[in-house]
């Protein structure tokens, strides 16, 4: 999100765990990416990772119905407005007020809907991609297929479980990525122990 939409990282989620054995409530990521002087996005982000992406759609789609949830969102805003940090990273005061006032608990959701967005990461072990050692023009064409084919089915999904239940479900902007990789406990295990190693240090 930073690197490729220059965003703000409103909420570091780590850092509102309740306990040290808690899960991070609410999105995965939550970022703010100014659209120019007036206007601004809100991105609540959705990741799994798993061995096999057809659990992990399933899971998404439950982790998004619950986060788009009147009080889930009123929540997240609030953790927002309430943190110094979103006016040292905006550098214009009115953007930074503007931004507060449209995330503030007295503010109607159904104004934020429209300026939503949710990314939908999902890692997944991919047959194709560990059969592979190079990546090639035919590699490339596999996986663009399996890709819109994967695609297609999370959407046919997603919408049949959300756009009936979530208001204003077609003002907000989904986004699918897809990342294959050839074995996922391999890159699970690699980072647990990084993680562990910087909290050694």
């Amino acid at each position: 999100m930073k690197n490729h939409y220059g965003a703000i990282s409103a909420v570091p989620k780590i850092y509102y765990k309740q306990s040290r054995g808690d899960y991070a409530k609410g999105a995965d990521s939550v970022h703010i990416v100014l659209e120019d002087d007036e206007k601004f996005s809100f991105w609540l982000g959705e990741a799994k990772f798993y061995k096999a992406i057809a659990p992990a759609m399933v899971e998404a789609i439950k982790s998004i119905k619950n986060t788009l949830n009147k009080d889930k969102l009123k929540k997240e805003s609030s953790i927002i407005t309430g943190i110094q940090g979103l006016d040292r990273a905006i550098a214009n005061p009115a953007i930074a007020d503007s931004i507060k006032g449209l995330l503030s608990h007295e503010t109607s959701i159904d104004r934020l809907k429209p300026l939503l967005h949710v990314p939908i990461l999902l890692l997944y072990q991919c047959e194709i991609t560990k059969n592979e050692t190079r990546f090639t023009d035919e590699y490339k064409n596999g996986i663009i297929d399996d890709h819109k084919k994967q695609a297609a089915t999370y959407f046919e999904k997603h919408v049949k479980e959300l756009a009936s239940t979530v208001p204003q479900y077609s003002e907000i902007t989904f986004h699918l990525i897809l990342i294959p990789v050839p074995d996922s406990k391999k890159i699970k295990n690699e980072f647990i122990n990084q993680a562990l190693s910087l909290r050694k240090t």
